[in-house]
């Protein structure tokens, strides 16, 4: 999928050579894939990639196959998630962000797939259970160490090891965050930070009787 997928974002590049905010977008995600080639992530985030019905619109008789480059935009995290096992399209940027939050201390990642994200986290402890290989992504290569663990027996072995537990993707169908929850609260500790917006939790361990209760 590859070579084509990427050849033909070059193709589109020409095509759409005259209109800026599709320039944009296919630039934008030919920049993604170049630093994923070369074990980075983008130095930003990514546009929306998709066009507005204003945008198609007014652009739809210049352009007539706007529709057609906005449906291959879209299909950018499927070619991923086939060429380099990586499920979310993170930025230099919400990392730093992410660090900060963290802090120096000790944080485990649960459920960390392919590990893209921890390897650019210090003080880090990645672990997953590692079913997801050979699914949706054929040669599964970690990006760092990860540990073969069930994601509620990681959080039973390190709790008392450490600062920051990031649950970082919990698969449909299963509700195994609501369980590693539920044994935080079990054992009086309480989420302070939630970004589960991008399917991504982190929870800073802190006692809930030093906070009064949630």
């Amino acid at each position: 999928m590859e070579e084509e997928y990427i050849q033909n974002l070059k193709n589109y590049l020409v095509e759409f050579d005259k209109l800026p905010i599709a320039k944009k977008k296919i630039t934008a995600l030919l920049e993604a894939d170049n630093c994923y080639k070369k074990g980075n992530i983008p130095t930003k985030s990514l546009p929306s990639l998709e066009f507005t019905e204003t945008e198609i619109l007014e652009h739809l008789t210049e352009f007539p196959n706007i529709m057609e480059l906005e449906s291959h935009l879209l299909d950018f995290r499927e070619y991923i998630i086939e060429e380099y096992g990586i499920w979310h399209i993170y930025s230099q940027e919400w990392l730093q962000d992410l660090e900060k939050f963290l802090g120096n201390e000790l944080t485990l990642m649960v459920m960390a797939g392919n590990a893209m994200l921890g390897k650019f986290l210090k003080n880090i402890i990645c672990t997953d259970n590692l079913d997801w290989c050979y699914q949706d992504n054929e040669h599964p290569n970690p990006w760092t160490k990860v540990e073969q663990l069930d994601a509620l027996e990681a959080v039973k072995k390190y709790l008392n090891n450490v600062s920051n537990i990031i649950i970082e993707w919990c698969p449909d169908g299963t509700d195994i965050d609501m369980q590693i929850l539920h044994y935080l609260r079990q054992k009086k500790m309480e989420r302070q930070f939630d970004c589960s917006w991008r399917k991504i939790r982190c929870y800073k361990l802190e006692s809930i009787l030093e906070r009064g209760s949630s």
